[in-house]
């Protein structure tokens, strides 16, 4: 049974958040269907058409926060630790974690974590979808 969207919630270590990991065929696809089901507004209309991959981090009206991974099926892992660093830089900004030059290596296995789980996801995604 085709998935054309698949919407994970991941629960990330430390600082109490969650990583919703939309993956998809089409990145504009996948955030209009979020913005249809949260009535957030995540991305102009004009910028959706041309993205690869997108991050999404918001304060909510309750100040909860809300972040998001927008992966396509095929998204190198070049794109995915970008976008995952993205997040991870909001979320420390956001707790008031200052980044470390000289040990990084709190950073870095909070980077590996989430990597994988996003990995996880798009693989669910593939096996849902049969594809390679």
């Amino acid at each position: 049974m085709e998935k054309p969207i698949l919407l994970h919630k991941i629960r990330l270590p430390l600082f109490k958040s969650s990583l919703w990991v939309i993956i998809s065929k089409s990145i504009a696809e996948s955030i209009d269907h979020v913005e249809d089901i949260t009535s957030l507004k995540i991305s102009e209309e004009d910028t959706k058409c041309w993205l690869s991959a997108y991050s999404y981090a918001g304060i909510l009206d309750d100040d909860s926060k809300k972040f998001m991974l927008f992966l396509k099926y095929n998204a190198s892992p070049g794109e995915i630790a970008h976008e995952v660093k993205h997040i991870i830089n909001i979320i420390f900004s956001w707790n008031e974690y200052k980044l470390s030059l000289t040990n990084d290596e709190m950073e870095c296995r909070y980077l590996e974590d989430i990597v994988d789980k996003v990995y996880y996801s798009i693989k669910k995604y593939k096996k849902i979808n049969k594809l390679k």
